[in-house]
């Protein structure tokens, strides 16, 4: 007995050619329509923070007020009570960098001033905190 042969279904390929060919036109618009924006003369990169996570909202950030008023951990402290409250916490916390978070209005030598008396008592690790900016 002589059972007949299987017809072979039709061929269902999509041909993917055009497909491909429409998405390397469109690839091709969009690189040339984004460079149709003429080139700024003279390029500017205004300053703003690169810190790509916030800060931790813990109080152990050492604070500077406009008027040179110096708070840490929640605290108020005089000038010269702040040697001794940092190289406490430095004792505390040995590995972690110490937070400075100063007023945009305060004077660049009281912040300098303060960075000097920090690495007199004791701290090599400081990060300066600055609020995210628009360009």
């Amino acid at each position: 007995m002589k059972l007949p042969s299987p017809k072979r279904p039709a061929r269902s390929d999509i041909d993917m050619v055009p497909m491909i060919n429409f998405a390397f036109l469109l690839l091709i618009f969009f690189m040339l329509a984004g460079t149709l924006v003429p080139a700024q003369k003279m390029p500017i990169d205004p300053p703003r923070s690169a810190q790509a996570t916030p800060a931790d909202p813990s109080g152990n950030v050492l604070l500077v007020a406009e008027d040179g008023r110096v708070g840490f951990a929640g605290e108020l402290l005089l000038e010269s009570e702040l040697p001794a409250r940092i190289a406490q916490w430095r004792k505390e916390h040995p590995q972690e960098p110490l937070r400075v978070k100063a007023d945009a209005a305060v004077d660049a030598t009281r912040v300098i001033q303060l960075l000097q008396s920090l690495r007199a008592a004791g701290i090599e690790h400081v990060s300066l905190l600055a609020a995210r900016g628009a360009p």
